[in-house]
């Protein structure tokens, strides 16, 4: 709303934009994790991996129709038509939260012991995840992913102008899309898991192998093949994580645990926009076309060239995902993560028990593993 007053006005500015989306953003923080423990109340624990499927189908289905509404409305109406859209759809979103019924969570003896001041309740969410091992491996792993995917998203675009056009990026970016379509339609109809960690792995190594098939051929249709390959799996894997995390946080208590699962699993993406740019620029494809004795041993492999410059930084991030992959299903409380943590409708008490003392203890003690050692 505010937006259009300023384009009625005339007085759009980047630095108003900035602030609007910042302040925006402050809001979608606490909108994520509410939003994810609302399926907790919604939907039965047998139905978690397929309600989480399907938010992310709604997910990619925005993706693919947001940019062509867009397209469509620009080029026959104006700006203020989008406004007027996003306003309508603010609309019904608000108007489907009046409708449907949240039942408020049954109290469990964690949530019940959680209570105090508003600091000590922020920090709730990450003393939760420090106790149970198994829920810290799986962030961290995430943090890796993120740590991965969140370079690719930057330079994708580069790399594929640099052996194409910018047909060649939208055909690659619209099928791509539309692959997760289809794997979120897959994972909402899949039954349930019963080794959802063992899944999540599989799901993230084809990412990372993808990585590698991109940045091995200059074959459009390659290409665009291993892009709707990983957009795909993504679906899949995060439906088991979702499936994960629903399942083993008390719903009393997801709203916060969430909150900081979030923080922490994202913390790694703003560090890799910041070293995605440099590194491409100052290591990878120097590296493929300059002379140095490594640079001519991968050129032999990946051709010379400033594309095989972003071609052979994705190998990287792939080797980075696949060793991940390996770390993490070696360590014990993460494989064992779905047997070693019930689930909490298991019964009063189940699981790792709530703090005698939930505002007196340290965030990251002793009891948070290294990742070097099997427990």
């Amino acid at each position: 709303v505010f937006i259009a007053i300023l384009f009625t006005m005339d007085a759009v500015t980047i630095p108003w934009l900035i602030a609007i989306a910042a302040f925006s953003s402050v809001f979608q923080a606490f909108q994520w994790p509410a939003y994810q423990a609302a399926i907790t109340l919604l939907v039965p624990k047998q139905q978690y991996q397929r309600a989480s499927a399907m938010v992310q189908m709604a997910d990619g289905i925005s993706q693919v129709a947001a940019p062509l509404v867009a397209a469509a409305v620009i080029a026959f109406w104006d700006v203020l038509g989008l406004i007027l859209i996003d306003v309508v759809t603010f609309t019904v979103a608000v108007l489907a939260l009046l409708v449907v019924r949240f039942p408020r969570p049954p109290t469990s003896a964690i949530g019940a012991g959680a209570h105090g001041t508003l600091w000590a309740e922020s920090l709730f969410g990450f003393r939760y995840l420090a106790r149970r091992r198994g829920l810290m491996a799986l962030l961290a792993f995430f943090a890796a992913l993120n740590l991965a995917f969140g370079a690719i998203g930057p330079l994708i675009i580069a790399y594929l102008l640099s052996i194409g056009s910018e047909l060649t990026l939208g055909t690659a970016m619209t099928i791509g899309s539309t692959g997760m379509i289809v794997g979120s339609v897959v994972a909402s109809m899949m039954k349930p898991v019963a080794h959802r960690v063992r899944g999540l792995i599989v799901s993230s190594a084809v990412l990372g192998i993808t990585l590698g098939t991109v940045a091995v051929t200059s074959n459009l249709v390659m290409i665009v093949g291993s892009i709707w390959l990983a957009m795909f799996a993504l679906p899949i894997g995060m439906s088991m994580s979702q499936a994960i995390w629903l399942a083993k946080v008390e719903p009393d208590v997801q709203g916060r645990v969430f909150a900081a699962r979030g923080m922490i699993a994202q913390a790694t993406v703003p560090i890799a926009y910041l070293l995605a740019g440099p590194l491409a620029d100052n290591v990878f494809v120097p590296l493929m076309t300059g002379t140095s004795a490594i640079g001519e041993f991968f050129q032999g492999i990946l051709g010379a060239g400033e594309a095989q410059g972003y071609a052979m930084f994705f190998v990287t991030l792939g080797v980075m995902v696949l060793v991940a992959c390996v770390v993490g299903y070696g360590y014990g409380p993460l494989r064992n993560l779905e047997t070693e943590i019930p689930d909490h409708d298991l019964g009063p008490g189940a699981g790792p028990q709530a703090d005698p003392d939930p505002t007196g203890t340290p965030i990251f003690g002793d009891e948070v593993p290294g990742f070097a050692t099997d427990a």
